[in-house]
């Protein structure tokens, strides 16, 4: 009811209820942090997305959630440490795998995000929007010999892509 309404502290405070009268109970807790999200209660959205995957949750949307409400704080470790169980849980998940490389990025830690998009070029060779962003990194760190590699390696399956002919 309080849901439905918008009114989100009542319903952050009767899933909060849920989820101790059942503290087992990953519905309560995954509906508490989208509703603490939704009503701007990041506390209640932590909590909820934290004990949901804590219960075993594996949804990686929550990974990705919990992760961001993480890096609004400024908490890029913890950003960090959330995606990288993630990504353990959904190895294939392309949305979590580029997520931290945006976060390594944004925390300037180059050389980690690097790393992080070279995973993605090996899980994923014929992705070449991988591997373009992989080039542009390594040109950016200046490391213009890498950065040639992977733009002639774009190059050699898409000869018109204008980005790596003209960077």
């Amino acid at each position: 009811v309080y849901y439905n309404a918008k009114n989100y502290p009542g319903a952050i405070k009767l899933f909060g209820l849920a989820s101790q009268t059942n503290p087992k109970d990953t519905v309560s807790a995954l509906y508490l942090g989208i509703v603490g999200q939704q009503g701007k209660d990041m506390e209640a959205a932590r909590k909820g997305f934290s004990d949901f995957l804590e219960l075993g949750g594996k949804d990686p949307a929550v990974f990705y959630g919990l992760a961001e409400l993480y890096r609004s704080e400024k908490n890029t470790a913890k950003a960090i440490e959330t995606l990288k169980k993630g990504i353990k849980v959904h190895p294939k998940d392309k949305d979590l795998q580029g997520a931290l490389v945006n976060i390594q990025l944004s925390g300037g830690n180059m050389d980690e995000a690097i790393n992080e998009m070279k995973v993605l070029v090996d899980k994923d060779p014929d992705n070449m929007v991988n591997t373009l962003n992989l080039a542009i990194l390594y040109d950016n760190a200046g490391k213009k010999e890498e950065a040639l590699k992977w733009y002639s390696a774009v190059l050699a399956k898409e000869p018109n892509n204008y980005d790596a002919n003209y960077n």
